[in-house]
């Protein structure tokens, strides 16, 4: 007997990827042809009044409707299956839309409306706007943003101008030797003068070798600044966090900085940090013009090569930071640095005594003061400290042997001292040597039988 089967035929929508079908079966426009928000003939992605929500809602719009996070304009793929290249048109990142930059949009005032410019009239109190200003300079970040010594440059062969490019270098002074990154000896084709050179760093000294770049030139942005580079030394080992490179948007947050807005370039995406610059080239860290501010503000230095901004640029100081940068890894117990974990089998144990008298309790006063200096009074109720605690002391044997020679050394009748052997007590019975001397006794009766005339000395 068959049994029997049956099926229901599901139907797929053959229709273009801007299609989607809706519960009903109707076409349904994609976010980029027709805003589902408002139905409305306009792309989500410009959608004031879904700019106007908070950067939550966006969010938990967008996860509800199906709606591609990364380029806010389909239902048919998902934020990591997106191609498209966006582009934020308020501060210039790659990394989302227009439509999720977060922080109020640039038509919302960030100031209430007062009365007065209401017409005097009495309504319902408008809702105070909030504003988190350290969004525009952190971003979504959950750590602090912080800026170092960081500068784009043109950097190209001697004598030839044509081939330069841009990249970042660092500026440290903590180190003895320029270094550049293995992409930038890719970039001008360097593939001779490997040799060995010692790394040394925070953890540990390290054998290794590299390429190393001669005859480069590295030239200021507007052109005015020219510096022959010393001796280029390969290693991948740099500081490689483009979020510490200064920005004008940084600038532009703090009234000390007001003046270098316009001179501080903007985060070049093509451009990597391929050079530190180390203290062989002392003209490139000369600060020609500074500018200080508050105490607890961050600043901003001119050399050479361009304006740089150092210090803790996060306006609201409220992140918490997921790395932290140290030159120091451990503190043994001694106080000294390590990059080792200190043993965790150990034990401190400090006893502070409260009235000298304690310290009286064992030793007279003068012998107190002179033994403790009354920082640290461990041991002086327990165990009772003398002078000579520190001078090797007698074994057992040396006592013994003192004691032999103490009771029985004597002067005999002929007006001599007499002194006993001082053997171990008890004494040890001697071995049995009987076949060592009859050994010794055959040999030499071997060597008389050789030797006649020594048997005859030896007998008489």
């Amino acid at each position: 007997m068959k049994i029997p089967i049956s099926v229901k035929k599901t139907e797929v929508s053959s229709n273009s990827k801007s299609m989607q079908a809706s519960p009903s079966g109707k076409r349904r426009a994609e976010p980029d042809e027709q805003c589902p928000l408002h139905n409305k003939p306009h792309p989500l992605r410009n959608c004031r009044g879904f700019r106007s929500k908070s950067l939550e809602e966006r969010r938990a719009y967008l996860k509800e409707n199906n709606i591609c996070f990364k380029c806010c304009a389909s239902f048919t793929h998902l934020a990591k299956d997106c191609h498209k290249n966006v582009q934020c048109r308020e501060c210039r990142s790659e990394n989302h839309p227009t439509a999720l930059h977060p922080g109020l949009a640039p038509w919302i005032s960030e100031t209430p409306v007062t009365t007065r410019e209401q017409g005097g009239e009495q309504g319902e109190e408008a809702p105070q706007a909030v504003t988190a200003k350290c969004t525009d300079i952190c971003g979504t970040t959950v750590r602090a943003k912080s800026c170092s010594k960081i500068c784009l440059v043109r950097v190209y062969p001697a004598g030839q101008r044509e081939k330069a490019v841009k990249a970042y270098v660092v500026f440290d002074e903590q180190s003895n030797k320029s270094l550049a990154r293995t992409e930038f000896f890719e970039l001008f084709g360097v593939t001779e003068g490997t040799a060995a050179y010692t790394l040394k760093t925070c953890s540990g000294v390290m054998e290794t070798t590299g390429r190393q770049a001669n005859n480069f030139i590295m030239e200021s942005l507007d052109g005015k600044t020219h510096i022959p580079l010393p001796t280029l030394i390969e290693c991948d080992m740099l500081p490689d966090d483009k979020s510490e490179i200064p920005t004008p948007e940084i600038a532009r947050h703090y009234p000390h900085f007001k003046r270098v807005v316009d001179k501080i370039p903007a985060i070049d995406p093509s451009a990597s940090i391929l050079i530190l610059l180390s203290r062989d080239v002392p003209q490139a860290h000369k600060v020609r013009e500074r500018c200080n501010g508050p105490h607890d503000a961050p600043y901003a230095q001119r050399l050479d090569l361009g304006w740089v901004i150092v210090g803790e640029v996060c306006l609201g100081r409220a992140h918490k930071p997921e790395f932290v940068n140290v030159y120091r890894c451990n503190v043994l117990s001694n106080g000294r640095t390590s990059p080792f974990d200190p043993c965790t089998n150990s034990l401190h144990i400090k006893e502070k005594l409260d009235t000298p008298e304690q310290h009286r309790q064992f030793l007279g006063a003068n012998a107190s003061e002179i033994l403790f200096d009354g920082k640290d009074g461990l041991g002086k109720g327990v165990f009772q400290q003398t002078p000579h605690d520190n001078k090797p002391a007698m074994s057992v044997e040396d006592k013994l042997f003192l004691e032999i020679m103490d009771n029985e050394v004597f002067i005999d009748d002929s007006n001599s001292w007499v002194a006993p052997v001082p053997f171990r007590q008890p004494r040890r019975k001697l071995p049995n040597n009987r076949a060592q001397a009859v050994k010794r006794l055959l040999t030499l009766r071997h060597m008389l039988e050789k030797k006649p005339d020594m048997k005859e000395h030896m007998i008489r």
